[in-house]
C-alpha cells in the first residue's frame, strides 16, 4: 500500500515540469536599436513577447562586427524556429563578422545563463525522487 503514495508523489513532481499548452515567450530585441537589450537579467519581462506558434526555441546572439578597424558588439534576442540543438555555437562570417549564439526552450530563457540552472534543478529533483522511492 506504500506504493500508491509514492506514485502520487512522483506524478505531482512530474506535473511541476509540464508547461501549459501556451506559446513560447522569448525576449525579442536588438541592442543596436534598443540599448537595454544588451543587459537583460533573468527576472526581466522587458522585451518579452509571445512567439509565433511555429517557434520552438528562444535565441540569444552576440554579434561581433569589425569595421573601420574597431570591434562593435551587438546583442540580438529572438524567437527561433526548427531548432533541435540547444547548444551554444560560434559562426564566422565574411568581412569581420562573428556570431555566438545559444538556443533554449523555456519561457524567457534568452537572458543570461538560466538554462543550465533549470536542467540541474530537474536532475536534482528526479534524483531525490528515486532515492525517496528506494527507501
Amino acid at each position: 500500500m506504500q506504493l500508491i503514495p509514492s506514485i502520487c508523489c512522483a506524478f505531482m513532481l512530474v506535473l511541476l515540469y509540464i508547461e501549459c499548452g501556451s506559446a513560447l515567450k522569448c525576449h525579442v530585441c536588438n541592442s543596436y536599436a534598443q540599448e537595454a537589450c544588451e543587459s537583460i537579467n533573468g527576472n526581466s519581462t522587458q522585451f518579452l513577447v509571445t512567439c509565433p506558434s511555429d517557434a520552438t526555441a528562444c535565441r540569444k546572439m552576440e554579434q561581433r562586427l569589425t569595421y573601420n578597424k574597431v570591434e562593435h558588439i551587438r546583442y540580438v534576442r529572438q524567437c527561433a524556429t526548427n531548432e533541435v540543438d540547444m547548444k551554444c555555437k560560434e559562426r564566422s562570417g565574411t568581412k569581420g563578422v562573428k556570431n555566438f549564439y545559444c538556443n533554449c526552450d523555456k519561457d524567457g530563457c534568452n537572458t543570461g545563463s538560466t538554462v543550465t540552472f533549470s536542467l540541474s534543478l530537474l536532475a536534482v529533483t528526479f534524483t531525490s525522487m528515486f532515492m525517496y522511492l528506494k527507501l
